[in-house]
């Protein structure tokens, strides 16, 4: 995969240029938690044998790089744009001491490949140990998951009120009525989006989960 290119906002043509201008003076970030309904996207995993960690990562990044406003940056020049993808940031977990270690793996559009990247990864760095391991890029989706509980909202605190980049952690799923709910918590700083983009993000998820497919 090619480097992401920053693509710059026309001024003239940019519909939320108030918007950005306006969130951007203020730091106003928002969070928002939803069920969403992995049912399909489970079985699917338990029948092909795919981990659900990393595929669920995979279905993420796929759903982010759907929206432009999810994309939202500011280059070195202080050009408002978007990225052309975004890759994902996310932790492994090391039981032996309960820590975990954050990584990047670049994005492919290839859900086959990235999601073998991803596993290559997860299973390489677990070995590891620090905060932080390895290289990462400016155009980073931040990825968490709270699988110990299920929660009902969760809320993330940044001190960096210019940070554009979306955070989205999802906690324990849970069954019933014929239905798996996973809770999924976005932060998201408003001047990037609002929160119609949230709830967009939220359907093309559940639907992408229902058609879940990696293996095609």
């Amino acid at each position: 995969m090619k480097k992401a290119e920053f693509l710059p906002f026309d001024p003239e043509n940019w519909p939320r240029r108030s918007h950005f201008e306006h969130y951007r003076k203020s730091g106003c970030s928002f969070n928002l938690t939803a069920k969403v309904n992995i049912r399909s996207f489970l079985d699917t995993c338990r029948r092909t044998g795919v981990r659900s960690y990393p595929a669920l990562a995979v279905l993420v990044t796929q759903t982010v790089n759907r929206i432009p406003e999810f994309r939202t940056a500011v280059d070195a020049d202080g050009r408002p744009g978007y990225w052309e993808y975004l890759s994902p940031a996310l932790p492994v977990f090391h039981e032996e001491d309960h820590t975990f270690s954050c990584f990047c793996t670049p994005y492919d559009p290839d859900a086959r490949n990235f999601y073998d990247a991803l596993t290559a990864d997860l299973e390489r760095r677990s070995r590891e140990r620090g905060i932080l391991l390895g290289e990462f890029p400016p155009n980073l989706v931040h990825l968490s998951c709270l699988p110990w509980f299920p929660t009902t909202a969760f809320s993330l605190e940044l001190q960096d009120a210019g940070c554009l980049a979306p955070v989205i952690t999802w906690g324990r799923y849970e069954s019933a009525d014929g239905r798996t709910l996973l809770p999924v918590s976005l932060r998201l700083n408003h001047a990037a989006a609002d929160g119609w983009h949230a709830s967009l993000f939220l359907r093309l998820l559940e639907e992408s989960a229902a058609n879940f497919n990696i293996l095609s």
